[in-house]
């Protein structure tokens, strides 16, 4: 017999309206742009003159010259002579040719180039570096600074560099950058260079070889010319296939704010998404209705440290091998190179500030925020135990009710007075700065802590909802029956109590009216938030997004917690409101919490991230409707993944093992129908999306040590 209520009754309504869309694999790159008619594929050598092309210095003409559909540069005693096109005034573009260099020497293309006004050079400006292999990684696929009045920066082959407002820089690897061996001598070798507002990359032969953000806005160019370089006497280079691609990308007037705020353990009982008929959330519901909601929103992991781990550093549990709640992301070998959310904004001139849960047990990196508030934990010492600790029931973190001492002392108040404070006096410091327009935007990450356990909410919040009238989520005592045997070994949850305990205790109520009231008190701390950006000028230039780290249980499927691959685990609240942008939007499309990163990189014309798994939501900001073949990827465990789509849910475990919902006409799971033979078609569809490679769990350093232990000692 089904318990009572039925609270999705609307979510299957809405859902049986949608229709199943075939799947495909496509990846999303920001600087891989589809051309509009006024951005077309421009040749700029015409194979047989050099017209609309002139040589810098004039006196360096004979260095160039057309033969067999080719340009050909020879070096000279003029040790520096360009080959420029006649367009001086480029901006963005994509340029791509193909570049041959016999024996030895040194070349390369001059980006946004200008005349030297000191004299000194023939041209000034950005340069891509060319020559034949073994010439070194600090030429041959590097970028150079040819500049005279500023610090002349190196960008090997292989980095990535970040040059900051005081012309300092910071350089980080590259993912697969192309290698020596994957350059050809004496042979015909493809080059692409891109160019957008500050940020360049190099390709050779289709890989990335190089890139540079350039922030220093005393010394940058906007804008300039392209020439083609022989350097060195004796040399020769030959050139072809040169296409040039004007593209026009939209620059913000100044730099948006970033206001980021986290809830801990939040599934979809709020307002906007209709998860319980008592939620209460009516300021996360007025976010909802300046911006875009995301109904179909999903975590990349069910547990707090992976899915946290994955929005800050933009990558799946499969690639970082954080699966689990160790070891902290900071302290994996293969990940300290990687740069995170806030130090990618600080690098672009932001401050950061943090406060609260944002990172698992609240910690942080060394130097990740430049300003760090209250971090007070999950329990106070003035938290009063409610609920008597027994082994098999309730104990450690689970614990719910009411706390009696004053609200300003709830950690969740505490972090938005602090977020709060901040907000307003970095604002203050921005008016009345000499310069106002150039002060330094924020960068803000707020976290909060509940409804994560223990369920504690101030007594006058916690009497809004009287105990018997508390309507219990819909359970049915056959929903384990058709479900392989791995799904019950991966959803325990070690901590939480068995769902037996809540009933038989006569708990369940009572902490479900625990949990609805912490929803409460979080969403007024939301408010306070949005109250200070809105009623002041923050409004017209402050990005807002809310997010939960993922879902939870609350007795469904006879289960608590969230460890699981199921709905009511990965679904959350995404919300993103962005200045100027389109008000009261819905989309029902599959979305991540991957996608933060890359979307606020767009969103504030920051440097793109090659190594980022996420899709950037621009294309669905602007139209919610439009064509999106991305599914939304959980992962719990190594090789433990489900695929959310706009109508099914499909889950494949290590061991093989496969479930599949059809979430219009089953919303809550209860009928796995994988082994229907009519699925097989779709089901291969959906296995496609999952990751081929699998990164082993990663180990952090106190692991490490113990494996040498054993080592030593013989027993590994």
């Amino acid at each position: 017999m089904l318990t009572r209520i039925n609270s999705t009754l609307l979510y299957l309504l809405s859902a049986s309206l949608i229709v199943l869309v075939a799947l495909t694999v496509a990846d999303a790159n920001a600087d891989e742009q589809v051309l509009k008619p006024n951005q077309s594929k421009t040749a700029i050598f015409d194979g047989e003159t050099l017209n609309g092309w002139q040589a810098v210095p004039a006196d360096c003409a004979s260095d160039w010259q057309v033969k067999n559909g080719m340009i050909v540069g020879t070096g000279t005693q003029q040790r520096l002579s360009y080959l420029t096109w006649n367009n001086q005034n480029l901006t963005d573009f994509d340029l791509s040719l193909s570049y041959r260099l016999h024996g030895k020497g040194n070349t390369g293309i001059e980006v946004r180039s200008q005349a030297d006004p000191s004299g000194k050079r023939p041209l000034i400006g950005y340069h891509a570096d060319l020559g034949h292999p073994g010439i070194g990684k600090h030429i041959l696929g590097a970028w150079d600074f040819h500049f005279t009045n500023r610090k002349e920066h190196r960008c090997d082959r292989g980095t990535n560099l970040v040059i900051n407002l005081g012309d300092e820089a910071t350089r980080t690897k590259l993912v697969s950058p192309i290698e020596q061996e994957g350059i050809l001598h004496d042979q015909w070798n493809q080059v692409r260079i891109v160019a957008r507002k500050n940020h360049f990359k190099f390709f050779i032969n289709g890989q990335l070889s190089s890139e540079f953000t350039d922030n220093y806005t005393n010394g940058q160019f906007s804008q300039g010319g392209i020439g083609l370089q022989v350097h060195d006497p004796g040399m020769k280079v030959e050139f072809k296939d040169i296409y040039l691609t004007e593209v026009s990308t939209p620059v913000p007037d100044k730099s948006p704010n970033v206001l980021l705020i986290a809830i801990d353990d939040l599934n979809d009982w709020v307002g906007c998404l209709g998860g319980h008929p008592q939620a209460s959330s009516p300021n996360i519901d007025r976010l909802a209705k300046r911006g875009t909601l995301f109904t179909n929103a999903h975590c990349q992991a069910p547990i707090c440290n992976p899915s946290r781990t994955s929005i800050m550093y933009g990558l799946r549990p499969s690639t970082s091998g954080v699966y689990m709640n160790a070891p902290k992301p900071w302290t994996v070998a293969g990940l300290k190179k990687n740069v995170t959310l806030s130090r990618h904004f600080a690098a672009h001139g932001y401050k950061t500030y943090t406060t609260g849960k944002i990172y698992h047990t609240s910690g942080l990196p060394d130097g990740d925020f430049d300003v760090v508030g209250p971090r007070p934990g999950q329990r106070l010492k003035i938290d009063q135990r409610l609920v008597t600790p027994k082994k098999e029931g309730a104990n450690g973190l689970w614990d719910f009710g009411a706390q009696p001492y004053d609200e300003k002392l709830f950690q969740d108040h505490q972090t938005a007075s602090w977020a709060i404070d901040q907000i307003q006096a970095h604002e203050t410091s921005r008016r009345t700065s000499a310069n106002p327009q150039t002060a330094k935007p924020f960068f803000m990450a707020i976290g909060f802590y509940r409804p994560h356990v223990p369920f504690y909410s101030p007594k006058r919040i916690f009497d809004q909802i009287p105990l018997d009238e508390i309507e219990l989520p819909l359970v049915n005592p056959n929903d384990r029956d058709d479900l392989p045997a791995i799904a019950s070994e991966l959803m325990v949850a070690p901590a939480a109590p068995d769902h037996a305990w809540f009933v038989k205790s006569s708990n369940w109520r009572r902490a479900v009216q625990s949990y609805l009231s912490c929803i409460r008190f979080t969403d007024e701390q939301v408010g306070r938030l949005l109250d200070t950006v809105y009623q002041s000028p923050l409004a017209d230039n402050t990005i807002v997004i809310l997010y939960s780290d993922h879902g939870f249980f609350l007795g469904e499927k006879e289960r608590w917690a969230k460890q699981s691959l199921w709905e009511r685990a990965t679904r959350v609240p995404f919300i993103i409101v962005q200045p100027g942008g389109k008000q009261g939007q819905v989309c029902s499309q599959p979305a991540e919490l991957l996608s933060i990163y890359p979307t606020l990189i767009d969103l504030c014309g920051l440097s793109p991230r090659d190594e980022l798994e996420g899709n950037s939501l621009i294309p669905l900001l602007n139209d919610p409707k439009a064509t999106w073949h991305h599914p939304a990827l959980t992962t719990h465990g190594k090789d433990n993944h489900s695929v959310r789509t706009d109508t099914h849910r499909y889950i494949r475990y290590r061991d093989g093992s496969e479930e599949l919902y059809d979430l219009r006409s089953d919303p809550n799971e209860w009928t796995n129908i994988a082994n229907q033979p009519e699925m097989e078609t779709l089901k291969s569809k959906l296995k496609k999306q999952i990751p081929v490679k699998n990164a082993d769990p990663a180990i952090g350093p106190q692991r490490q040590k113990k494996n040498r232990a054993k080592q030593k000692s013989g027993l590994q």
